[in-house]
């Protein structure tokens, strides 16, 4: 954690106090900041992680009614705000309101934060009617596990700090839409549009179909989901592992994984 931690900094695109131009990037490392300070009680990462966190609601803007950025100055560019920066923004403000309840950034509780940042996700960039998560609401290529994934954490989050139902029901409504919709048909494994060449994913869809893996097991071990709900998760992962590792994966001379899970 230390190599990592003192490695990133030595990069010409950070400074000293982890500020970076992009919003999404900054999210990141302020969640595994505060995963290490759990592991190691080092003081360097309470530092950093409340560094990252005043960095990134600086971010909120009034343009396109709230949000976080993509990276500094997107707004006079006319980009479009999306999941990637307010997905693990939510879940940051949500962890850092239970371990440091009394902290104001910005004139709001991490708390307010997590409420504004997920309320701001929720009725921009999901149809609530059906679950459905997105980037751009008239491209279905956009719909990324990537944003599915942070929108479901912060459910959870919210869910654990408040008890409301709500913030459950969202969580396996969103599950629900992607794992029926942003499938391959033929094999009900979960796809994500920049795995195809040319689409602009790269090498970086593993990343978002894990995502979306780490925040969906946390639903999945949820002590309050109903077992026919559980039950029904566990297929679905089990049946994605099932076909990526005999299908997907090469396993010499090292492991290396498919973007496309089951070729």
């Amino acid at each position: 954690i230390s190599d990592f931690y003192e490695g990133v900094r030595q990069k010409k695109w950070y400074s000293d106090n982890w500020e970076n131009e992009y919003y999404d990037d900054m999210g990141w490392h302020g969640l595994a900041h505060m995963r290490a300070l759990e592991a190691t009680d080092d003081e360097r990462y309470e530092e950093s992680s409340r560094n990252l966190w005043n960095w990134i609601v600086k971010g909120w803007t009034d343009y396109e009614g709230g949000g976080i950025q993509w990276r500094k100055n997107s707004d006079e560019l006319g980009d479009s705000k999306g999941i990637p920066a307010n997905g693990p923004a939510a879940i940051i403000a949500a962890r850092r309101h239970q371990k440091y309840p009394n902290e104001v950034v910005d004139g709001h509780t991490n708390l307010e934060w997590a409420i504004r940042i997920y309320e701001w996700m929720k009725y921009n960039r999901t149809v609530i009617a059906t679950g459905r998560v997105y980037e751009n609401f008239n491209n279905t290529n956009g719909d990324y596990s990537y944003d599915v994934g942070t929108f479901m954490g912060a459910a959870i989050e919210l869910y654990n700090i408040t008890k409301e139902s709500m913030y459950l029901n969202d969580a396996i409504k969103v599950a629900n839409y992607h794992i029926a919709s942003n499938i391959n048909t033929n094999n009900r494994v979960m796809t994500d549009y920049g795995e195809q060449a040319g689409n602009g994913g790269g090498h970086d869809v593993n990343l978002f179909k894990g995502i979306f893996v780490r925040y969906f097991t946390e639903l999945i071990q949820h002590p309050d989901l109903t077992e026919g709900d559980k039950t029904r998760f566990v297929s679905f992962l089990k049946n994605n592992a099932n076909y990526l590792w005999t299908f997907g994966t090469e396993k010499s001379p090292v492991i290396k994984f498919s973007y496309t899970w089951w070729e």
